[in-house]
């Protein structure tokens, strides 16, 4: 089989339900798919251009597929389906990027779920038939990642494809078929590419059989994994770490460098909501600076409301501000904080119940925060881990100086540096009474960013496992909603 004799094309433009908002997201969905954005150079720089790989929808928008689905529907209409509809991407605020959610990560066993088809029209009768074949798939078959038209040399269609499942059940269905699968009322040669691989291995002498291997596609065209590693760069790693959150396990996921108040640590459709958890203060006039220790003291003194650790939620010079609770609240509950806390800062405040939107993001703020401290913790501590030049020992050997990276008996100067850091930090905030940063990436403490917990008890732990396997656990400063779950730490440098 000639290396050359295979295009990829596009995901479907239609699907089951013939719903156009649903083609628009699976074509979108496919251009930052696994199988197709590492391997489709113009997507991947404009992936990379950016730590956070925010690309402008208006140029995905340009693509040649997508210009017809503009055109009949509109650009708001076409950003409201991708943000009700894929679980897959994400939008900016503004509606002007998107992004996958989730990291990158090459394609595994893609050569084990694909399957040889043939039987297919010429392509020269029918300028749609690529359209056609990926929603006979869809239609007959269920979700598939992609279809590739395989070609000559000449670009002629060769009346065959390549079709690539999302699992190996429905691979099995469809070559095991009975009857056999159709197309326009004619019967389909199908067999998995392993079968076909092999065939065309007899036909020309060729010994060693098939073998799990990349698409012809990949292995001719731009391949970013591939490029990363002559580059001598990794691939995104998502971390191995999880939360609870309101029993529930939530993964973590990579979020770049220098995050902005937009990062995500969590997938906020994880996050479980628990009805009227929320209270609403607000200023009745004007509004008046406060320590933090005006809204912590009273609640940790009170024996009236015990409804577990609160998160706080406020900015500066907001009128009104948040807090959530692990347990339903009742009117009762209201009562008690307008009687505990009745004013800030010498201002009267007024309690009442946050509606169902403040009240969900108020929670899903309070897991991301929960998760985003608990990266930080983690990438500190990968920091710490005595890495660096000369490994143990590094330049100066094992003895108790170390030397550039090396473990020192009289403590690590990174590990110092942070500590020190990480009090300085600690002070601040309490210190701070209002000034406005954005909202809570890391919340640390000060009035105008969500708390991870009220008092000191029992904070969680991060439990990763070092080189030689064994257990070690890492404090995390207290977190109002989650503990750590026990999973290896996997952490870029």
């Amino acid at each position: 089989m000639a290396t050359g004799d295979v295009e990829m094309k596009e995901v479907p433009s239609t699907t089951p339900t013939g719903d156009i908002l649903e083609k628009v997201v699976r074509q979108v969905e496919f251009y930052f798919a696994d199988s197709n954005l590492p391997y489709d150079k113009f997507m991947w720089t404009l992936h990379s251009k950016t730590p956070e790989h925010w690309v402008p929808l208006k140029t995905v928008t340009s693509f040649k597929r997508m210009r017809g689905f503009e055109s009949e529907l509109g650009y708001d209409s076409i950003v409201s389906a991708i943000k009700e509809k894929s679980k897959s991407l994400e939008i900016d605020a503004k509606n002007e990027n998107i992004r996958r959610i989730e990291p990158v990560k090459e394609p595994v066993g893609a050569f084990e779920r694909s399957a040889y088809a043939k039987g297919f029209p010429d392509e020269d009768d029918e300028p749609g038939l690529q359209a056609r074949i990926e929603e006979f798939f869809w239609n007959s078959w269920g979700p598939i990642n992609q279809v590739r038209m395989r070609r000559d040399d000449s670009k002629k269609f060769k009346n065959s494809v390549f079709a690539e499942f999302s699992d190996i059940k429905t691979l099995d269905a469809f070559v095991k078929a009975v009857p056999k699968p159709t197309f326009d009322g004619k019967e389909l040669l199908v067999m998995t590419k392993a079968e076909y691989v092999n065939m065309k291995c007899k036909e020309k002498g060729i010994t060693g059989g098939s073998k799990p291997s990349k698409s012809d596609s990949q292995k001719r065209g731009f391949n970013a994994f591939r490029e990363m590693k002559r580059s001598g760069s990794r691939p995104e790693k998502d971390l191995d770490l999880a939360i609870n959150f309101r029993d529930s396990k939530l993964s973590i996921h990579i979020v770049p460098k220098n995050p902005s108040d937009e990062e995500k640590a969590l997938i906020p459709a994880d996050v479980p909501i628990l009805p009227k958890t929320t209270l609403r203060f607000e200023f009745s006039g004007d509004v008046a600076s406060f320590p933090w220790s005006a809204l912590k003291a009273p609640i940790d003194a009170s024996k009236e409301i015990e409804k577990g650790k609160p998160f706080v939620k406020y900015t500066s010079p907001e009128k009104y501000g948040f807090v959530n609770f692990h347990s339903t609240l009742t009117d009762n509950d209201i009562t008690v904080m307008q009687k505990i806390i009745p004013t800030l800062g010498g201002k009267d405040i007024t309690w009442t119940y946050a509606d169902d939107e403040d009240c969900s993001k108020c929670q899903i703020d309070r897991a991301q925060s929960g998760a985003q401290g608990i990266l930080k913790k983690a990438q500190e501590d990968k920091r710490g881990q005595g890495g660096g030049r000369g490994g143990k020992g590094g330049r100066g050997g094992k003895g108790d100086r170390g030397g550039r990276g090396g473990r020192r008996k009289g403590g690590d100067r990174n590990a110092e540096a942070a500590a020190k850091q990480e009090a300085d930090a600690k002070e601040a905030g309490d210190e701070q009474t209002g000034e406005k940063r954005k909202r809570a990436v890391e919340p640390d403490g000060g009035p105008d960013v969500g708390v991870r917990g009220m008092n000191a008890a029992a904070p969680p732990a991060i439990i990763a496992l070092s080189a030689s396997g064994s257990k070690r656990k890492r404090s995390v400063e207290p977190d109002s909603s989650a503990d750590v779950e026990g999973k290896k730490v996997k952490l870029d440098s």
